[in-house]
């Protein structure tokens, strides 16, 4: 997986933000926490392009390193009288 280490730092920290453990993480994707582990710590190349993909969507991290608002937290504005 070619990814900046950055966006492994910054999936840390939305991870850490969101008050999910590394093994639930590694669980939900299908891997081991090693692997998570490793990933966070800048290595890229431990976790498969589907499982970074997965992780980016959940915690609304870019590949590209931009923030994106997750699809779970969109807000809906309405207006009452």
């Amino acid at each position: 997986t070619n990814i900046d280490p950055k966006i492994c730092y910054q999936i840390r920290d939305a991870r850490r933000a969101a008050k999910i453990s590394q093994s639930i993480l590694a669980r939900e994707i299908g891997c081991k926490q090693s692997a998570v582990s490793m990933f966070e710590q800048g290595n890229p190349t431990k976790l498969n392009s589907a499982a970074v993909e997965a992780i980016a969507k959940k915690f609304g991290i870019s590949l590209t390193g931009e923030k994106t608002p997750p699809a779970a937290q969109k807000s809906v504005v309405t207006n009452f009288p």
